[in-house]
């Protein structure tokens, strides 16, 4: 199995043939792009991508024949791929949620329309998709390009994610992203909530076009059965994500524990996703917030249900550096940045 090192050694040994200007068309991947879709990615990043497995040409085989990446590719005529993006399996415990990113654009071709075709193909594909109930995308804020783009396919901003990125370079901070999701088939669905956040999360409903009954729970409420919650660790990210699915009687000594190996692991960031389909981890807000936690979202879905999406950071985020393409989305970024406190 090739490594990473060997990987991006090669690909730095081989020339970018990529010229300016020629004609090019979008289609579905085919095992053959595999190759280009690395010397792209290489382009862009050179060997700071944080993922191995897209600079190793069999294992972006393996992973689209698998159905955990569902791509688009922008090609010229000699074959040499000039732009990619995908449909992948990621975090959310959900399957039927896929994440819609990895968006990259040659740059010999920025500026084009070459990311706008991308887009404009998978869309047309995502109906049609088995098993695909719902996408989300993750759109860094240093630019409002992405933001913008998901915005006229149909994405609606429900949550934003502070500190997700680490800074590109010493004093840039680290990057924030929006969370844009599109349902692709949905039904009604009942959402549990404390009185702290009700007032964001009726608007972040209307917004995102959701069917939810809204259902006020106590903040001292818990779940009959026992605590049940899954981590996983992003340690290039420096984040620790929780997914909360049931909070018992040792809620708070469970998620200080959480919290505990987040920032004993070196994250800079720890999130929690609370299972909103039950009373007992929507009830846990306020207690998230008297311990320095900020209210970062709605992320539909999630669970198949909601997820209430809870972050704390280690350092206070740069916020002149968050860039938003719309006010609702700025009205996310004040939320988000609101201090922990209320009961």
């Amino acid at each position: 199995m090739t490594t990473r090192a060997e990987a991006i050694a090669r690909l730095g040994s081989c020339p970018d043939t990529v010229r300016p200007g020629l004609a090019y068309a979008v289609g579905d991947f085919a095992p053959d792009d595999a190759e280009g879709v690395a010397a792209l990615f290489h382009t862009v990043y050179g060997d700071t991508y944080p993922l191995d497995a897209y600079y190793i040409p069999e294992t972006i085989r393996r992973l689209c024949g698998q159905g955990e990446l569902i791509p688009v590719v922008a090609r010229l005529e000699g074959g040499e791929v000039i732009g990619f993006t995908a449909l992948y399996k990621a975090s959310p415990p959900f399957p039927g949620l896929m994440e819609f990113g990895l968006g990259l654009v040659h740059p010999a071709y920025r500026g084009s329309f070459v990311l706008f075709h991308l887009f404009s193909a998978m869309m047309a594909r995502l109906e049609a998709l088995p098993g695909v109930e719902a996408v989300f995308g993750e759109a860094v804020c240093d630019t409002i390009i992405t933001q913008h783009a998901s915005s006229l396919f149909g994405f609606h901003e429900t949550a934003l994610e502070l500190g997700l990125m680490r800074e590109k370079e010493p004093g840039a901070g680290r990057g924030a992203c929006l969370v844009m999701f599109r349902n692709v088939r949905d039904r009604r669905r009942v959402l549990h909530h404390t009185a702290c956040c009700a007032g964001h999360l009726g608007r972040l409903v209307a917004g995102a076009g959701l069917d939810r009954e809204l259902v006020l729970v106590d903040g001292g409420d818990t779940d009959a059965g026992p605590t049940r919650i899954a981590t996983q660790l992003f340690p290039s990210a420096g984040v620790l994500r929780a997914n909360v699915f049931s909070l018992g009687k040792d809620r708070e000594a469970e998620l200080v524990k959480i919290e505990q190996q987040a920032w004993a692991e070196g994250c800079q960031v720890c999130q929690m996703y609370l299972d909103a389909s039950l009373p007992g981890p929507a009830a846990a807000v306020p207690l998230l917030r008297r311990a320095g936690y900020g209210f970062g979202g709605l992320i539909p879905r999630w669970f198949d249900s909601d997820a209430l999406l809870l972050q704390k950071l280690l350092d206070p985020p740069r916020a002149e550096l968050i860039n938003l393409y719309s006010a609702s989305a700025e009205a996310l970024l004040a939320m988000a940045l609101e201090s922990g406190g209320e009961a």
